[in-house]
């Protein structure tokens, strides 16, 4: 369940204020920030602070030579080298403001960080952790999530996550407003540039979409909340089921019929096709295409009894559609009554 983000037991704010303000010009922070932006620009590195901080200006102004936490980045656009860009750096309470990343590596630490017009363009995130973070306008464009990557109880606007990969649950406990768009993930690396396809791992899906429509409901937003509920148990049936008959009892009977219990519209269409199909055998012992569709429609609501000039098997496949007419009308008022409670 989403929390809001300062009611979290780990925000500190007066950590917050202390490594946000490390920054400022007034406290001395000016030539630390402008050594570390330009090695940032210059597409940082495995360790790239180490030797500033064990000998230069950085000594005794971070923490640790991976401690970046409260910096500000910019108005950059910075396409880095391919290497390890960032490894094992904490961002934690930073901010990046109308930025554009490409071609990145991430390894790192985002908690309680904040993110505003920002685009990570083929970059690649390994274990990468955000707790709390809150992204607003950005976007994930051809990204590979990999090896235990996590977005904890973050919140989500106007954001888009496009053409990527991942192989597990990358959102837990998160918030998504109406305007976040996720895609499918893709089933092969896109940052890495070579196949997975064929080892792609789907059973994880089903847990995927699950977040996902978590991250919507904590935000009321019921259509998409539903969407991806749908898409979660269809996802189960796929590649979670227990078998043939388990497949196709969820594939046909609960998939087909009720939409896992949010689409009622699909039992509707069922019983306009029995009443149909139905009327089409009627209408060979009844010769009447009203009289057959009348006769269809009073069998499927068992409304009136059957017509006299029915035979004995006429008179069974009657009985049967009324059978099948009272399990349809059970199913769609089921599920029209758990999708309007759903959302109240």
């Amino acid at each position: 369940m989403f929390i809001p983000i300062h009611q979290l037991n780990l925000y500190n704010t007066k950590e917050r204020i202390k490594y946000s303000d490390r920054w400022e010009p007034i406290n001395g922070g000016e030539e630390a920030y402008k050594l570390v932006l330009e090695k940032i620009r210059n597409g940082a590195g495995e360790d790239f602070l180490q030797k500033e901080y064990e000998y230069g200006i950085l000594k005794d102004f971070l923490d640790d030579m991976y401690d970046l936490r409260g910096i500000t980045i910019t108005g950059e656009e910075i396409d880095f080298p391919k290497k390890d860009n960032f490894e094992n750096m904490d961002f934690s309470y930073s901010h990046f403001y109308h930025s554009e990343f490409k071609n990145g590596y991430f390894r790192c630490s985002f908690k309680f960080a904040k993110f505003h017009k920002v685009t990570f363009h083929n970059c690649i995130f390994h274990n990468n952790v955000w707790l709390g973070a809150k992204f607003e306008k950005c976007k994930f464009i051809n990204c590979d999530f990999i090896e235990g990557c996590k977005l904890i109880n973050c919140s989500f606007s106007n954001t888009k996550f496009k053409h990527f990969f991942t192989e597990e649950n990358l959102f837990s406990d998160c918030k998504f407003n109406s305007t976040v768009n996720i895609e499918e993930p893709v089933t092969y690396f896109v940052a890495h540039k070579r196949s997975k396809k064929s080892e792609y791992n789907y059973s994880f899906l089903s847990d995927f979409y699950n977040s996902i429509r978590q991250a919507f409901k904590a935000a009321n937003v019921y259509d998409k909340e539903r969407k991806y509920f749908f898409k979660s148990k269809q996802a189960g049936t796929n590649h979670n089921n227990n078998g043939l008959i388990d497949y196709l009892y969820k594939k046909f009977l609960i998939e087909l019929l009720t939409g896992y219990g949010i689409k009622p519209f699909r039992a509707f269409g069922a019983g306009i096709l029995i009443i149909t199909v139905f009327s089409f055998v009627y209408y060979f012992n009844l010769n009447s295409i009203s009289q057959s569709f009348l006769t269809s429609v009073s069998a499927f609501f068992t409304s009136g009894d059957y017509p006299a000039s029915f035979f004995l098997d006429y008179k069974i496949l009657y009985v049967t559609e009324g059978i099948f007419g009272w399990f349809i009308l059970g199913l769609y008022l089921t599920t029209l009554v758990n999708v309007w409670f759903s959302e109240r």
